[in-house]
């Protein structure tokens, strides 16, 4: 006898089974068995334990005892030189992994190793696992070592800092694979691990460097928010913008060409600077062996793993002899573009025993938010477009204009489809220190900060669905969806799990809930500059791309992936983020190129 359940398919007049596919849709329009179709965690990668390759755990103890044998400053060359090819634009991790287990493996770990490879979900070196085996090195690496004693095995002391990653931890509670409002230790460990693993977009991190810092300021000097920040800068720390952008490409082209590593003599004729130029430059984002050691042992439990602040100072460190190692590429241009850079002119004001000073730092931290939103509202105009056929991009003022009453919160921009409105505001507000550092509490107060943003755009989807003709002039559509749209002009790592904390918060407080509206979504500067590119192209519109991903299997995922993995896209580099990256060049450009002789 067969049971009858109520929701098994059974092969009509028989007590058969029936036998049947579960097919998803893509993006395209095509039908696939779901099995077969890209999801989110296709994404993700496993890296490979020492337990794998050798048949046994390393354990901290060996690390320990390698990294005695070893002097603090080969450690350091060993983190530079294995980060580089997992740096370099034109090799990919899997073949960077492959050169790796082919210097430092042989016999069956060598083998292990590649038989791990073949599955595209495998990584042998991860950066973070580099990362802590330098703050061990700090810990337990001495400056020398006598010649008597047998050195140790970095390699091997690399694969006991993964297996500190693998610490045992409290063991969940059931429910802390439930994601909604509630921030569980492993939510935040994926949203640490989503931070420190994102990609880095030079050419997008230039292109916004060069327009915040130095065309916006000038473009914009009749705001009453707004001060020179270049000059500011150069008035401050004694370093002008276009020597930070040139020393900075510099290294990096090195980091690029395989040679982290440059004697001061080179690095000081290849410039053409004096000492005293370059030291000064130099000194925003290296520090020497010492310093480094230092910082990195002040970052100790229970951020051990996950906080890097002393890396993402110092990228850069001068070593005993003068010379210059660059640890990390990646690091050297989130410092100088991507964010760090308001640091080091912050901190120089902090420092000042001026107390002007005190103001001029507000003064800098006001400008440089108020620019990051405009230069957001300005991708958002030109992906848009602009003219009398175009779509019609309207404004605060406007939407003030139209909607502002007492107590009614209006978002920044709103743009109009006819028979959809996509509602924009634009946050500086950014991940903090320890949200970074996997802090369940700190993750839970940056949401909340985003969840009062989405009660701006709710407020203002109420005031549109109610008095649209009073901003538009015209009737509204007969049938119109919303789409509401959080930028986050400093970024924000949107995953699975972000996204649905975001979404069941915004929900608990009966934001964004009416049929007519789609969920909340979550973009940065260079996702907005990435719907640009396909505007240019002739690809889908904003609208378009925001009603696929609400159908999309990538649905929860961040706007880049959806765009990547699932809907197959690939937006080019436009026109003003290649004008503002040939700018960004040009100090570094001007600094190498030969001087003519007479």
């Amino acid at each position: 006898m067969t049971t009858v359940e109520e929701d098994r398919v059974m092969v009509p007049g028989s007590t058969a089974r029936a036998v049947h596919g579960n097919f998803v849709q893509l993006s395209s329009g095509l039908l696939v068995p779901a099995g077969a179709a890209p999801r989110p965690f296709d994404m993700a990668a496993v890296y490979i334990t020492g337990r794998e390759l050798f048949g046994v755990a390393p354990g901290l103890a060996y690390t320990v005892d390698q990294l005695k044998r070893l002097p603090f400053a080969e450690v350091l060359f060993f983190v530079a030189s294995t980060l580089v090819p997992y740096r370099d634009l034109e090799v990919s991790d899997r073949d960077a992994d492959l050169q790796f287990a082919d210097r430092w493996l042989d016999g069956d770990a060598l083998q292990r190793a590649k038989n791990l490879l073949r599955s595209p979900a495998r990584r042998l070196v991860v950066p973070q696992a580099l990362y802590v085996l330098a703050k061990l090195a700090a810990a337990h690496s001495p400056d020398t070592v006598a010649p008597e004693v047998e050195a140790g095995q970095v390699p091997g002391a690399l694969f006991g800092a993964v297996e500190v990653l693998e610490r045992p931890r409290a063991q969940p509670a059931d429910d802390d694979e439930i994601v909604d409002t509630r921030v569980t230790e492993l939510s935040s460990y994926l949203v640490a691990n989503h931070h420190l693993n994102q990609p880095v977009d030079v050419d997008q991190l230039m292109a916004r460097f060069v327009r915040l810092w130095v065309e916006l300021p000038v473009e914009r000097a009749h705001d009453k928010k707004v001060i020179n920040l270049e000059q500011t800068f150069r008035d401050v720390t004694g370093v002008t913008l276009n020597d930070l952008q040139a020393l900075t490409m510099w290294l990096w082209t090195l980091g690029q060409n395989g040679t982290p590593h440059v004697s001061w003599d080179v690095l000081r004729e290849t410039m053409h600077w004096s000492s005293e130029r370059l030291e000064a430059t130099l000194r925003l984002f290296a520090t020497d062996v010492q310093t480094l050691r230092t910082g990195l042992l002040g970052e100790a439990d229970p951020a051990f793993v996950w906080a890097f602040d002393t890396l993402e100072r110092y990228p850069v460190v001068r070593l005993e002899d003068g010379s210059v190692l660059l640890l990390d590429s990646n690091l050297l241009l989130r410092h100088v573009f991507g964010g760090l850079t308001l640091l080091d002119l912050v901190d120089a004001l902090d420092q000042s025993p001026d107390h002007t000073h005190r103001k001029l730092k507000n003064q800098v931290l006001d400008c440089v938010r108020h620019l990051a939103e405009m230069l957001a509202l300005e991708v958002l105009t030109s992906l848009v477009g602009t003219g009398p056929g175009s779509t019609r991009v309207f404004g605060d003022i406007e939407l003030r204009g139209a909607f502002g009453r007492p107590g009614r919160r209006i978002c920044d921009a709103a743009v109009d489809y006819g028979d959809a409105w996509v509602v924009v505001e634009v946050t500086t507000s950014k991940l903090t220190r320890g949200s970074v550092a996997a802090s369940p509490e700190a993750l839970s107060g940056d949401l909340n900060k985003l969840v009062a943003k989405a009660e701006q755009l709710h407020s203002t989807i109420v005031a549109l669905r109610a008095e649209e003709s009073s901003l538009t002039g015209r009737p509204p559509h007969a049938v119109r969806r919303f789409y509401p749209l959080l930028v986050a002009a400093e970024g924000f790592p949107v995953n699975p799990v972000s996204t649905e904390l975001l979404r069941s918060r915004v929900r608990e407080k009966g934001l964004l809930a009416d049929p007519d509206t789609a969920p909340l979504e979550v973009v940065d500067t260079v996702e907005l500059a990435m719907l640009e590119g396909l505007a240019e192209q002739g690809g889908p519109s904003m609208r378009d791309v925001l009603a696929g991903k609400e159908r999309a299997v990538f649905h929860r995922m961040s706007l880049r992936d959806y765009l990547l993995q699932d809907a197959r896209l690939r937006p080019r580099r436009t026109q003003r983020v290649q004008e503002l990256m040939d700018k960004g060049w040009e100090p570094a450009l001007d600094t190498l190129r030969p001087t003519p002789t007479r």
